[in-house]
């Protein structure tokens, strides 16, 4: 599998080409590059122009991102037009190959995605800058932590990050995780008092720390206490990870123990069957994006009975 940038207006279906990725930003266009490139290359965004870029890196759920932001812009409150620019994957399911195999891959395309779009972005004069915002989930969510260096270089090229479901090996989830604040969980840490990283199991009632600031830009991890994506690890064959020394997950047994080797096997079987699950457990984040988006962006007058409108329209679609 080869991944390459592409680029196109949510809703519509890209064919990729080899082309080198070539953008073109502003308020009155859509973001054009590798793929649905039109004549001249560009393609009108409608009267309201650009409002939000987001560079993303799915692996799952290719077409639910797109179906939000494109809801999310016709629904008062939410930001308006969005221009999308992704890292094409195939739409299968996270096996075991993708974790052992295709991390080169993601950290290239991760690194090419952004630092093309930046670019072109940096070059437009401040007023007429979209938001820039980050998207990955899975071994999209390593793509998308790669082109940054630690939470302030998140903080001072991005607009905001949301990023679900990551896999352990992630650098930066791994650097957030290991150096949490004493007392917090590894299921749910919490990491320098929460000032632009944060963490939650469920998005809808709660991020941690309360009562602290948050202000600036915001990067939000989602992972569920069951998602095996998550906590997959060679580690677990030899020693005992801090997310079982802890008080079990919501949505994991308290039977559950670590038993060297056994423990890892347990985990890798179920690695393909993590999304055969009810949503908000294992890999399954359906609907959660809009919470998620709703915290990271906190778009203005955005309503509970908004976000349930668009939560009930992803929660619809066929992938969703």
């Amino acid at each position: 599998m080869v991944i390459v940038p592409f680029v196109k207006e949510s809703g519509n279906a890209d064919q990729q080409t080899d082309r080198p990725l070539l953008l073109t930003l502003s308020r009155s266009e859509v973001l054009i590059g590798v793929g649905n490139i039109g004549p001249g290359g560009q393609v009108a965004a409608g009267e309201q122009g650009v409002r939000m870029v987001l560079t993303e890196h799915p692996l799952l759920h290719l077409q639910q991102i797109p179906v939000l932001l494109d809801r999310a812009s016709h629904i008062p409150g939410f930001p308006g037009q969005v221009g999308q620019v992704a890292a094409g994957g195939q739409g299968v399911r996270v096996v075991l190959t993708e974790h052992l195999v295709d991390q080169e891959q993601a950290r290239e395309a991760g690194r090419a995605l952004f630092d093309a779009v930046y670019e072109r972005w940096s070059q437009l004069p401040a007023g007429d800058r979209p938001e820039l915002v980050v998207f990955g989930e899975s071994l999209g969510s390593f793509g998308g932590e790669t082109a940054f260096s630690g939470e302030h270089d998140l903080a001072n090229r991005t607009d905001g990050a949301l990023f679900t479901g990551p896999p352990s090996f992630n650098a930066l989830y791994r650097e957030f995780t290991d150096a949490r604040e004493q007392g917090s969980t590894e299921i749910e840490p919490v990491y320098r008092d929460g000032r632009i990283v944060r963490f939650t199991n469920d998005v809808a009632t709660e991020i941690p720390p309360d009562g602290a600031a948050w202000n600036g830009t915001r990067v939000l991890y989602l992972q569920h206490p069951s998602d095996p994506i998550v906590w997959w690890s060679t580690d677990l064959l030899i020693r005992r990870p801090d997310w079982l020394e802890e008080a079990r997950g919501r949505d994991v047994l308290d039977e559950m123990v670590w038993i060297p080797f056994v423990t890892f096997w347990q985990i890798t079987a179920d690695l393909p069957i993590g999304l055969a699950v009810p949503a908000r457990h294992g890999h399954e984040y359906t609907g959660e994006h809009v919470d998620g988006w709703t915290a990271v962006l906190q778009p203005e007058g955005w309503s509970a009975a908004e976000a349930e409108e668009l939560r009930e329209i992803v929660m619809a679609e066929p992938d969703g």
